[in-house]
């Protein structure tokens, strides 16, 4: 129940993001050439990679997540920063390694691309009492990955 009302919050707020004009930081307006519009802008520290996903709940044998505010900036001096249009989330069990990598999608809802304003996913298919990580990678409008996979959350355990 907690879960909904907080799914049905952060839905209600990223609609009203993106139905409110475009902000523009005073160095960025400078920097946008005439015709272009700029990107949104949070007043947050523009990263390369998506920051962890947020974990809404979890249960025995599955986990929902919250994808983080994607604040990207270029890998390119001097461009504008990305917009991704949709996002992936990967999943391993912790402390197999590294992070999750592009290969790690065999659970359900991983591996699938969701619209960049999809406010939680719920990875399902997890074993009870296991540990598992889990970060996005952010696509542009064609497809294409955005500087490479997002950091990993904490330790997620599964409860029973």
């Amino acid at each position: 129940e907690v879960a909904g009302c907080l799914l049905s919050a952060e839905r209600g707020e990223r609609d009203l993001h993106a139905a409110s004009p475009t902000l523009v930081l005073q160095s960025q307006a400078a920097s946008v050439p005439p015709g272009q519009s700029s990107p949104r802008s949070g007043g947050g520290k523009r990263t390369l990679v998506p920051s962890a996903p947020k974990v809404l709940c979890r249960t025995s044998t599955s986990v929902t997540l919250m994808p983080p505010v994607f604040h990207l900036k270029s890998a390119v001096p001097d461009n504008l920063p990305p917009v991704p249009a949709a996002y992936m989330v990967l999943a391993k069990t912790y402390g197999t390694g590294l992070a999750p990598g592009m290969h790690n999608t065999d659970l359900p809802n991983t591996g699938v691309k969701f619209p960049a304003y999809t406010p939680a996913v719920t990875i399902s298919g997890l074993a009870p009492n296991e540990v598992y990580c889990f970060s996005v990678v952010a696509f542009d409008a064609e497809g294409v990955v955005i500087n490479g996979q997002g950091a990993p959350t904490a330790a997620v355990a599964t409860i029973h």
